[in-house]
């Protein structure tokens, strides 16, 4: 019995590696092939630095990103004192837009990208309209915000269509938002302080961040200020 065991797992090596050379040209190379025509395609439609999306960003891709999209990621930055949003706004388009690799290219080319299909294919298209200042709202009113109206506000930017041919990224600043802090050292003498200060939402769709690296993204770029 251990003999045919063997063999046959002899055996299975052998289909496999038999078959692994089919699989290899009749289904990985058509496909790079092509790949690479559609990126050639691109050129003569006229789309602008088109890039294919790459990895798990191109399953969320396919997303309605501009009717109805269902993988927006909203990130909330409490902010202690006073913030200046157009010097926020200056330290981040430098540090962060305008940076480049050693070689010249930009860190983040998608941050001046829109998401467009393709051939079958998903890609970052440049957007020819792209205004950095368009990304960077102060959301105005006369109301004090306080954890339950920010809850609500997050839920209607979580399902807010993204505007055509724009970048999939913004940042929008609440500043009289009230937050509540506990304060004591116990129960029974703790109680609830209101605190106004500022809060600064990012919103971006699931293509463009991966939701595990927003919070790191977010804060080397804070360290840069």
């Amino acid at each position: 019995m251990e003999v045919l065991k063997q063999i046959q797992i002899i055996l299975y090596f052998l289909i496999i590696l038999f078959l692994f050379p089919i699989f290899f040209i009749f289904l990985l190379i058509p496909l790079s092939i092509l790949r690479e025509f559609v990126k050639i395609c691109t050129k003569f439609a006229g789309l602008k630095e088109a890039q294919i999306i790459e990895g798990t960003n191109s399953t969320f891709a396919v997303d309605k990103i501009y009717t109805s999209p269902t993988s927006n990621l909203l990130v909330s930055l409490y902010l202690d004192g006073e913030t200046d949003l157009d010097l926020f706004k200056s330290r981040f388009i430098s540090n962060v837009i305008e940076k480049q690799k050693p070689c010249g290219k930009l860190q983040y080319p998608e941050l001046r990208k829109y998401v467009k299909e393709f051939m079958g294919y998903s890609f970052w298209i440049l957007s020819e309209t792209f205004n950095s200042s368009n990304h960077f709202k102060l959301y105005k009113t006369d109301e004090i915000i306080d954890e339950a109206a920010l809850e609500k506000l997050r839920d209607k930017i979580l399902l807010k269509p993204w505007p055509a041919k724009q970048p999939l990224w913004e940042f929008i600043m609440i500043e009289n938002f009230q937050r509540q802090q506990q304060i004591g050292v116990n129960v029974e003498e703790s109680c609830e302080k209101q605190k106004q200060t500022p809060v600064l939402l990012f919103n971006a769709h699931h293509s463009l961040l991966d939701g595990s690296i927003v919070p790191g993204f977010l804060c080397r770029r804070r360290s840069t200020e």
